[in-house]
């Protein structure tokens, strides 16, 4: 006598995902099953009914499904699973610190995609580039998610500190050089404070303790260091 038994038939669910992110495979197969193999165009093979699979590279991976009913019947599926790439995400900031009611500007240099920013007080924006103000002082974090347009998406964050508003200059270094009996003097100036300074008077004194003023002809804004040479 010839036993003939009706094969079993192979299905998944599962075929496209991002790097990295796992994908579960999910056996749609018809019969009474008790063996399932799982074979990977990149030589991976795993044995279990509903495999999670992460991808480390973008492209296109051949999977198939190798299913043996308890009749030691088999049928084979194959699939080409699409994994594609997260975005560029990147960004920069117009100050680290800043005084609360100052706009800063986020600048975005990520690859094109739908933009979700949140700035670390409630507030969020789906611009490109936003502007934003921050009301109180503290430290916040600004992060920004983009996803592209096959739900692949990425972050980063940076923090930006709203300090209290102060005017402070410093002067980090002095530098002075005497040519034919006339001394040149230089000197670093740092904005330490946290709002910008226009058009200071920068005053030295000479060894007869005679005061020598002049001003600076710009702007020093918070964070910057600026050489200036005096004339006089």
């Amino acid at each position: 006598i010839i036993t003939v038994y009706s094969p079993p038939l192979a299905g998944f669910v599962g075929d496209s995902t991002c790097i990295n992110v796992p994908l579960v495979f999910t056996d749609t197969s018809n019969g009474n099953l008790y063996k399932w193999k799982w074979v990977f165009s990149n030589g991976d093979i795993l044995s279990v009914q509903n495999p999670v699979y992460s991808f480390s590279s973008a492209g296109d991976y051949n999977v198939s499904l190798i299913i043996t009913s308890t009749d030691d019947c088999a049928d084979t599926v194959s699939k080409t699973v699409h994994v594609y790439s997260v975005p560029g995400v990147d960004f920069s900031v117009s100050s680290f610190y800043s005084p609360p009611g100052v706009p800063i500007t986020m600048s975005n240099n990520s690859s094109p995609g739908i933009y979700n920013w949140q700035f670390g007080d409630g507030q969020t924006s789906h611009l490109f580039s936003p502007v934003h103000v921050y009301a109180d002082t503290g430290t916040y974090m600004v992060w920004l998610t983009v996803e592209n347009n096959h739900g692949c998406y990425d972050s980063i964050y940076q923090f930006v500190h709203i300090v209290p508003k102060i005017f402070n200059l410093a002067v980090t270094e002095i530098r002075t050089t005497e040519t034919n009996g006339y001394i040149s003097v230089s000197a670093d100036i740092a904005n330490v404070g946290t709002l910008p300074v226009n058009n200071p008077a920068l005053t030295i004194y000479t060894d007869k303790n005679t005061p020598v003023m002049e001003i600076y002809p710009d702007t020093i804004v918070s964070g910057q260091i600026v050489t200036y040479d005096f004339n006089s």
